[in-house]
């Protein structure tokens, strides 16, 4: 996934997934919390649209982020779940895990994802 920063109001994404999940993503960041050992947690609620259509519905997830400056974060934890959508993920769930980078000075944010997605009870 690799998607610009403030492309929508200040703190949204908008971007392009490629792989399984070939599609359109967007990433609303809610809060970014400053933790006492250094590193930083950002909350982001997901938006998805597949190459077909179909839309996938993520929960509110947290990635917990490494500054390596001042605008500059690595990603080194980043649970994202998966709990349905439209078409064929209407039952879909899915917990993936990340990593990246994040770079608020230019606004481009990298991630690699992986995991199993079901689409149905028993995939």
């Amino acid at each position: 996934m690799s998607t610009n920063l403030a492309v929508i109001g200040k703190s949204t994404t908008m971007g392009t997934a490629t792989g399984d999940l070939k599609g359109a993503v967007a990433a609303t960041i809610l809060s970014v919390t400053q933790n006492p050992d250094g590193t930083a947690s950002f909350t982001v609620q997901h938006h998805f649209v597949t190459e077909s259509g179909d839309t996938i519905k993520f929960a509110k997830a947290t990635a917990l982020t490494m500054p390596l400056s001042a605008t500059r974060f690595a990603i080194i934890d980043y649970p994202v779940h998966i709990s349905g959508g439209t078409g064929k993920y209407a039952n879909a769930t899915a917990d993936l895990d990340s990593i990246g980078e994040v770079d608020l000075a230019s606004g481009q944010t990298v991630f690699r994802y992986t995991g199993k997605l079901c689409l149905a009870p028993g995939d």
